[in-house]
């Protein structure tokens, strides 16, 4: 936990360039005792590995692991620089949050200010502050816990159009707490707008004690004066802390192409409370296809445990669940269940297009299991696309939980290893004469990020990208993958 004291504080520093405001956070540090003169050399020499501004006029300035010799105690100081001052990625920076660390007590410090960022108007905040207890306070901001789980599900509302479903979304957060009668009314005052695949999004900020995102389906899919209807959401927005809320259903969004979220059946979004039988897994696969309008839809058999709990499939406590009954070897041991997920698809399918995954495959015993499932559910196969999930791959190949607080920051896609795996299963697939999706023959992004990954794509020909893959495949370290191509 980030605790500062006002003389970790200091207001009001000038400086001409990034190096002498660098020169003045190692100068803070020596005189707190909290480093030794030539920890300064260390901060310079992190700011040439990568640079640490971090967001919203905030930068964080740390050593080396090499220069920890020279920390005497774990230490921050704060400098603000009302005036800015440009950083050598061509930042602005107001304020610098140098850290002393003796091990890795910056990435604590790092996840609370990545909370802090989130808050509405911040980095003027900070840039202006007066006193030292103001830095103090909003650097110190405990981050809020939107709300999103069973209890904002209000599914099968008898309601005849998208007014009274917003208003039942609206009747749930209150009812558990997150706003008042005040947000209420604002949403009856307002049209639901839409966000496509039948969906809708009312939204208020007044009377929110809680960011909260709720749900209201009706009994039965619906048309009214505006068009298709299969559920309005009703997002209690507060300041930036909905920030999450909305990243969630953009992802949910996203995936709508991909993986028939057009329907968007309940456990998509969170879960079923109870093991969905054929007729209901039927039901929302066939909406989703509708929805898709002969696009294909891209399926992943039950990928539960881990950090993917169900409340209907309890399992013993595991040291490491990452690494322990999870994916297709979970669903291996209760084959009726991914024997009736995979019936339900083919059957709403018909003649329209389906791809299907299998998740965490280890081996091709693993593989050839699942896919004897479906054999057995249908003769023909008709999908057996290659996809690639790089956040489990970097995982797994480099032993390092993506959720660990002290290891998270290590767990790089770009390590050689991860790299090179990606290639050898480029090369099997393409040898098959298989397409491969997830970041090589084709790519999946969340929608907000679709306009930047296209320019990017479109600044590349096909033999600079593999000029440019044999150059990261040759480095020893992501550092160093990292570092050869930022300087091409």
């Amino acid at each position: 936990m980030l605790t500062l004291t006002r003389e970790d504080v200091r207001l009001g520093c000038r400086a001409a360039d990034w190096r002498a405001a660098l020169a003045q956070a190692a100068e803070a540090l020596v005189q707190a005792g909290r480093v030794s003169a030539e920890y300064g050399e260390g901060l310079l020499a992190r700011e040439a590995q990568s640079s640490t501004y971090l967001g919203h006029g905030i930068a964080i300035p740390h050593g080396t692991p090499e220069s920890r010799r020279h920390v005497r105690s774990t230490g921050v100081r704060v400098l603000q620089f009302p005036e800015g001052v440009q950083w050598h990625d061509g930042a602005r920076v107001n304020l610098l949050v140098t850290i002393a660390a003796q091990s890795d007590e910056h990435l604590d410090i790092l996840r609370q200010l990545t909370h802090v960022l989130g808050h509405e108007g911040v980095a003027q905040t900070l840039a202006s502050a007066t006193s030292a207890d103001e830095v103090i306070t909003t650097l110190s901001r405990a981050p809020v816990k939107a709300k999103l789980d069973a209890e904002t599900l209000c599914l099968g509302v008898p309601a005849r159009d998208r007014l009274e479903l917003a208003l039942a979304a609206a009747a749930r957060l209150r009812h558990v707490g997150c706003v008042d009668a005040s947000f209420v009314a604002s949403v009856a005052a307002q049209l639901p707008v839409p966000l496509g695949q039948g969906l809708w999004l009312a939204y208020g900020a007044s009377g929110v004690k809680t960011p909260a995102l709720a749900l209201a389906t009706p009994q039965r899919r619906l048309q009214d004066d505006a068009g298709d209807v299969a559920g309005v959401f009703c997002l209690a927005a507060q300041g930036a802390d909905h920030r999450a809320l909305l990243e969630r259903l953009d992802g949910l969004l996203a995936r709508g192409e991909g993986e028939g979220l057009a329907g968007l059946p309940a456990e998509q979004l969170l879960e079923h409370p109870e093991e969905p039988d054929l007729e209901t897994q039927l039901s929302d696969y066939r909406e989703a296809f509708d929805a898709l309008a002969g696009r294909p839809l891209v399926a992943r058999t039950l990928d539960v445990g881990g950090d993917k709990p169900l409340s209907y499939w309890p399992m013993a406590e595991e040291e490491n669940p990452f690494l322990g009954l999870r994916g297709i070897r979970l669903t291996l041991t209760r084959p009726e269940v991914m024997e009736t997920q995979l019936r339900a698809l083919l059957m709403a399918a018909g003649t329209r297009p389906l791809r299907i995954m299998f998740p965490m495959v280890k081996d091709i015993d693993e593989f050839r299991a699942g896919r004897a499932i479906f054999e057995r559910v249908q003769a023909e196969v008709k999908a057996t696309d290659v996809q690639l999930g790089t956040n489990d791959l970097t995982q797994y190949t480099l032993a390092i939980d993506r959720g660990h607080p002290q290891l998270s920051a290590q767990s790089d896609a770009l390590h050689p290893g991860v790299l090179r795996l990606i290639q050898m299963t480029v090369e099997a697939a393409h040898a098959e004469g298989r397409w491969v999706g997830l970041g090589v023959d084709e790519l999946s992004v969340s929608a907000c990020r679709v306009p930047l990954v296209k320019a990017r794509i479109r600044e590349l020909t096909l033999p600079r990208a593999r000029e440019l893959a044999e150059l990261a495949l040759k480095q020893p370290t992501a550092a160093a993958v990292r570092e050869a191509l930022e300087a091409v």
